[in-house]
């Protein structure tokens, strides 16, 4: 367990991103421009190592853990919640007290999705940085519920010009791990008639935009209220999505997921220079 002197030193290490507005004046949007941070910077999360889930199983991850997924958190109990814990440095998260030999980097966004269904709370830099947080279960749900809109209306669009593009080349594992993932919800009776993966480039004033990588939903006729069931495979494609587009030695990137009706022109669009994981042929 790390001492004293370690974690002063984690503490005194250099100043990330996160410090920077966690230390800046207070303002009317402080807390929303630290919560911003934290769902678009990497962070690290201490998993269980696969010798320590082959000899004491996986908390309430078997279903994930049969769908593919490759970790599962470590978690702590605090105040009677189980916790995630994360970290926005390998030093702050070795001066820790959890006991962990190996962690995932991924967008902080993918980590609240997780957490919320797993029904737990987050600690961000738990006991290692003033900027240390937690978040309630209820926050974490609502800030989860926030990620899912905000990335479906990244395709839909807000007003500025939305350009849908064919999909950089996936990889064989992400390929046949999403597939898997969509033909098993499907065969559960889940309304997704097709999936088509895009890229998207978002315009902004001056021509500068910013670009990235969208799981289109296509939903069965008539399922266009269901939506709200299907938060919870949306959240969960997402994450799978994003740690399979990180990879090991990647800066860490996100899946978007957006649930369309059939007649939406983005739907039809992805349809035309989409990557088809389920159902329709391309048009």
């Amino acid at each position: 367990m790390p001492g004293q002197e370690q974690r002063q030193a984690a503490q005194a290490g250099a100043a990330t991103r996160i410090d920077a507005i966690w230390a800046a004046p207070p303002s009317d949007d402080s807390a929303s421009r630290f919560l911003d941070a934290l769902l678009a910077e990497g962070l690290l999360c201490p998993v269980w190592s696969r010798e320590d889930r082959d000899v004491a199983g996986t908390p309430g991850r078997d279903a994930a853990e049969a769908d593919g997924d490759a970790f599962s958190p470590l978690t702590v109990e605090r105040d009677g919640a189980e916790t995630f814990c994360l970290f926005d440095t390998v030093e702050r998260l070795e001066a820790s007290d959890l006991e962990a030999t190996e962690y995932v980097a991924a967008p902080g966004s993918l980590f609240f999705q997780l957490a919320a269904e797993a029904g737990a709370q987050i600690a961000f830099n738990p006991g290692v940085a003033e900027s240390e947080s937690l978040f309630s279960v209820e926050t974490v749900s609502m800030v989860a519920d926030l990620v899912a809109a905000a990335q479906e209306e990244e395709l839909v669009g807000d007003g500025q010009s939305v350009e849908i593009l064919p999909p950089e080349p996936p990889s064989e594992t992400m390929l046949a791990a999403l597939s898997a993932r969509l033909a098993a919800a499907q065969g559960a009776g889940a309304p997704i008639a097709e999936a088509w993966l895009v890229a998207i480039h978002r315009g902004a004033a001056g021509g500068v935009g910013r670009s990235g990588t969208t799981l289109a939903l296509g939903l069965a006729p008539g399922a266009e209220s269901e939506t709200a069931d299907l938060g919870s495979l949306a959240r969960e494609l997402s994450r799978l999505g994003g740690l399979l587009l990180s990879g090991d030695d990647s800066e860490p990137r996100s899946l978007d997921v957006a649930l369309l009706a059939a007649d939406e022109r983005a739907l039809v669009a992805a349809r035309k220079v989409g990557l088809g994981l389920l159902g329709a042929e391309p048009e």
